[in-house]
């Protein structure tokens, strides 16, 4: 009996082992497994995710280093306009200070050619008490002056009372002096009135000469300066610069010619 239960669990067992070709055909299956079997494994969307996340890291970063970049660039492009808008105001100023230099210049220029024949223009006096009083009028200049009056003041030697005339001249010719002695003015105290000479012993003074110069810019030349007064509308009208008490010279005056004359004087 024994012996036939044992058989039979035997062959219950038998039965329920796998056969040796089921045995090779099912390792053989689960050793080659086919690509449907991985694909299927993945998770596709948390993939997606994935890839998405690091592509926004990318861009994050490449945008982060253009945007620094772009930075770096506007920055040294702010410094160099900086720098250019320094070099320019610089340069406006240079630029700004030698135009007023050079109009500086040239008015200074154009002020000394047309002061260049009145500069030339002078008077003095001379003489002492033993020696009658001499008054000089030269015209050191290569053209002729015209309208020339000197302005005198006349003191009376015994009541000290003093008059100012005004000595017409007239014109003085080119590189020539005038020499004046007061026996040849004779002047009018009254407006009309006769004229008179120069009482002997009587102190004459020169203050100013006014004259015409070649452009018809009439000029007054004091002790102290030389100055513009004005251009004559009538050459020939002389009433404009008399000042004082109408004198003239009777007679020639001596004119002699002077050694230094225009540029060389």
């Amino acid at each position: 009996m024994e012996n036939r239960a044992l058989r039979s669990n035997r062959m219950r067992l038998a039965r329920q082992r796998p056969r040796p070709d089921q045995i090779r055909t099912s390792r053989a299956a689960r050793g080659t497994g086919t690509p449907a079997s991985w694909l299927q494994r993945i998770d596709w969307a948390q993939l997606g995710t994935v890839v998405a996340i690091i592509a926004g890291i990318g861009t994050l970063l490449f945008t982060g280093v253009s945007t620094f970049y772009g930075a770096l660039v506007a920055q040294d492009q702010l410094e160099q306009s900086k720098l250019e808008a320094q070099d320019r105001l610089k340069q406006s100023k240079v630029d700004s200070k030698q135009a007023s230099e050079d109009a500086k210049q040239a008015a200074e220029d154009a002020e000394r050619e047309a002061r260049s024949q009145a500069i030339l223009v002078s008077f003095w006096e001379d003489g002492i008490d033993s020696d009658p009083i001499r008054i000089h009028a030269v015209n050191r200049s290569p053209d002729p002056v015209q309208g020339a009056i000197l302005t005198l003041q006349l003191t009376n030697k015994s009541d000290t009372k003093t008059n100012k005339l005004a000595l017409v001249i007239g014109s003085i010719k080119p590189c020539s002096e005038i020499v004046i002695r007061p026996s040849a003015i004779r002047w009018q105290q009254t407006d009309p009135g006769p004229l008179q000479r120069v009482s002997p012993g009587d102190y004459l003074e020169p203050f100013s000469i006014n004259f015409r110069d070649r452009q018809g810019v009439r000029w007054l030349r004091d002790q102290r300066r030389l100055s513009k007064i004005f251009k004559t509308s009538d050459p020939d009208d002389e009433t404009y610069t008399i000042d004082g008490l109408y004198a003239e010279i009777t007679g020639n005056l001596p004119v002699t010619p002077v050694q230094k004359c225009g540029s060389d004087y």
